[in-house]
């Protein structure tokens, strides 16, 4: 199984984070670390597509949560797209309350139907991201 892998795009003012692989413990930090520098960044309305994640244990959904409360914190707001119904991460999900806690959509077109207003912040974050060379669609990374 590989490691996690994290696309980045927008979507009528929502930032789209497309998680695929597996969230297991040697992915948790680097996935953590990325949403939580987004949320840093000024985004406020964050949709998470899981439907491509083949793996998700406690840590991985801890990563989920600590990513809803700091948006929270921050006037923001976090909907998921679940995998597919009967995969193990589904089960994972369930078995956890993700229900409970979330704001779970069927996919990511219904996740961004309503519209969000975008932040100058959010802006400027597109702008570096492009400014720095990046590949089209991916968080950027750290400077080292």
């Amino acid at each position: 199984m590989t490691t996690a892998s994290i696309d980045f795009g927008r979507t009528n003012g929502w930032s789209i984070v497309t998680l695929t692989g597996s969230l297991a413990p040697s992915a948790v930090a680097v996935v953590r670390e990325r949403l939580l520098r987004l949320v840093a960044a000024g985004c406020r309305h964050v949709v998470l597509d899981l439907s491509g994640l083949e793996q998700c244990d406690a840590a991985g959904f801890a990563v989920l949560i600590a990513t809803r409360r700091h948006l929270s914190s921050r006037g923001g707001e976090l909907r998921l797209v679940p995998p597919a119904a009967g995969t193990p991460v589904r089960a994972a999900l369930s078995a956890f309350g993700a229900h409970q806690v979330f704001d779970i959509r069927p996919s990511t077109e219904a996740a961004v139907l309503d519209a969000r207003p975008t932040t100058p912040v959010q802006r400027c974050v597109a702008r570096e991201h492009h400014a720095r060379g990046c590949t089209p669609g991916a968080i950027p990374r750290q400077r080292s």
